[in-house]
């Protein structure tokens, strides 16, 4: 299965439901086949399935020491940095 990450994903990272909120790739239970991305607690996702932390998402959208506030954060902002975590995925996906 082909997935892609989206600005929309990564906007729902950013308003996770935790305070360590993951986007990762949500398996099949019975196959362990990749069937979408999701968000949820890092502490409760598989580390090999996770594409991005929000921390981390947080650190590369800081602009000058500066984080973006949400107003700021545009869609065109956040297609800015889809390749990076397109390029983890892809990993995952190869496995």
């Amino acid at each position: 299965m082909s997935l892609t990450v989206t600005a929309a994903d990564l906007r729902a990272l950013l308003n996770g439901p935790s305070q360590e909120p993951v986007l990762y790739v949500e398996r099949d239970e019975e196959t362990r086949e990749p069937v979408r991305l999701a968000v949820w607690d890092k502490n409760l996702v598989p580390y090999q399935d996770a594409v991005a932390l929000k921390a981390d998402l947080v650190d590369v959208l800081t602009v000058n020491g500066d984080a973006l506030e949400d107003a700021d954060l545009t869609d065109e902002g956040l297609e800015d940095v889809l390749p990076v975590y397109q390029a983890t995925l892809d990993e995952i996906l190869e496995g």
